[in-house]
């Protein structure tokens, strides 16, 4: 039998910090992309950069800052087999910034995610999870800028 699990979002308090005080920051995307990581890279170069990207075969091929995940990697109830992404996902994060698109292993990956500010997609079902949305078409873009941009009018105006 399956435990049903507690909605931990509902006790943890948002932090947003200045864009060069980021340190550890994690991306959830659909395919590697180093032209997104370099702006990632660029962006925040203080940060600890992880981006978690799913593999299409069930062989590991992990290169930095990738690290991946395959259907195979969870037993049927959901429990992970695969140690590193277990320690990705033990991790707490300063930044997460999902780009990715819906399916179930993005959710269920999402929701074992522990951040301290957590940005996605308006048109995501997972939504209620984010402390900041933004529009589709700057993640479907992965228009990076904008999302800064977004960030630093919110250090400047919300504290």
């Amino acid at each position: 039998m399956l435990k049903k699990s507690k909605n931990k979002r509902i006790l943890r308090r948002p932090i947003l910090k200045k864009v060069e005080a980021y340190s550890e920051i994690l991306v959830l995307m659909n395919l590697e992309n180093d032209a997104v990581v370099s702006d990632f890279v660029r962006l925040f170069p203080s940060a600890k950069l992880t981006v978690l990207v799913p593999r299409l075969q069930k062989e590991r091929n992990d290169r930095i800052p990738y690290s991946t995940y395959h259907k195979s990697d969870f037993n049927l109830t959901g429990k992970l087999k695969n140690d590193n992404l277990a320690e990705v996902l033990s991790r707490t994060y300063e930044l997460v910034v999902d780009l990715s698109s819906e399916s179930k292993i993005n959710d269920l990956l999402l929701n074992r995610i522990k951040g301290d500010f957590i940005i996605g997609g308006i048109a995501s079902k997972n939504s209620h999870l984010y402390d900041l949305q933004i529009e589709q078409q700057l993640c479907d873009k992965h228009d990076i800028k904008a999302l800064i941009n977004h960030l630093t009018l919110l250090t400047q105006h919300g504290n």
